[in-house]
């Protein structure tokens, strides 16, 4: 591990154990990219350029992907993650060599005033900070929050200790998968939604959020007018074309790459296939899952190389029960 990683990894770790309650209930998005623990995200940089250009508003600093089930919602979040953790190692790798660089004209000076000691921080200064370096995205687990809040007030309580941590700490960022699930979470007789909650904060540019829900979903939000307000939509189209092509060529690759297995299929013409056979379904979703069936299948089965026919023998099935 290089330097500018172990520091990366130490501001994590550090943001974690000043947000207890988010760490908690969350998953650390940066963290998991930095432990190699998140699928890459391909040729989606205008949304994940969209979604930083969003998060660097004054007012209305909050998110909202919107489109079909299996379009890769998620995985622009973890694209995101991935980019501000890039600046962040960037960063402390510029910081690391100017560090070196100056210790090195500090030590020559001091050898021409023959003076010796340690070289100070004093003087030197950091190179400014790339935009969103230092920002954290945690992947929200409502199921979590709510789970084991058996008496009145336990769910406001977790929920009230995460806004507190989400001001003290403005570089924390909320991604909440199904966001529509906030109109009705939390909420109990005599009690107000989790988005009634929230409201207040985002109104007051306390929090930053990213929210994700389907095009048929996000009507539920559509309703709470104040809620919807709050938010720059962002509407999440799957890929086509040359763009999908080649997605499918590197998702081919990296799914072989962790079974291990080696194969002499076209990703362009699985792609095809399984587009042909499941109309229905949504790239980069469908294809994900023939491939890493077929995959893990013949992991299964001791082989360690699969050709188009295995594919196809998945994709049959899948087809078969498909919804109609």
């Amino acid at each position: 591990m290089t330097h500018a990683e172990k520091m990366a990894l130490t501001y994590y770790k550090q943001v974690d154990t000043e947000c207890p309650t988010i760490a908690t209930y969350s998953r650390n998005l940066n963290l998991l990219y930095l432990n190699g623990l998140l699928d890459p995200c391909y040729h989606r940089e205008a949304c994940i350029e969209q979604i930083q250009k969003i998060l660097l508003r004054k007012n209305k600093a909050n998110v909202l992907l919107t489109g079909v089930a299996g379009c890769g919602k998620t995985a622009l979040v973890e694209g995101t993650a991935a980019q501000m953790t890039k600046r962040k190692l960037a960063y402390e790798l510029a910081c690391d060599q100017e560090w070196k660089a100056y210790k090195t004209i500090v030590r020559a000076r001091m050898r021409a005033d023959g003076a010796y000691g340690d070289e100070t921080e004093e003087s030197f200064e950091a190179p400014p900070k790339p935009h969103l370096c230092d920002c954290v995205i945690y992947d929200l687990s409502l199921t979590a929050l709510v789970g084991g809040t058996k008496y009145r007030g336990d769910f406001e309580d977790r929920l009230q200790k995460i806004l507190n941590e989400c001001k003290d700490h403005p570089n924390v960022i909320l991604f909440v998968d199904e966001i529509h699930r906030l109109t009705t979470v939390g909420k109990a007789e005599g009690s107000e939604s989790s988005a009634q909650a929230l409201k207040p904060a985002l109104a007051r540019n306390e929090i930053r959020v990213i929210g994700a829900t389907t095009t048929e979903e996000k009507s539920y939000i559509e309703k709470d007018k104040a809620l919807w307000r709050r938010f720059c939509e962002i509407v999440v189209t799957p890929l086509s074309g040359e763009a999908a092509e080649k997605t499918a060529e590197r998702i081919l690759q990296d799914y072989c790459q962790f079974h291990e297995i080696v194969t002499d299929a076209s990703a362009v013409e699985l792609l095809q296939a399984v587009q042909q056979r499941l109309p229905n379904s949504v790239f980069p979703d469908n294809l994900i899952n023939v491939i890493d069936e077929t995959l893990a299948s013949a992991v299964f089965d001791g082989r360690y190389a699969v050709g188009m026919a295995q594919f196809q023998q998945v994709l049959d099935r899948l087809a078969e029960n498909a919804p109609k």
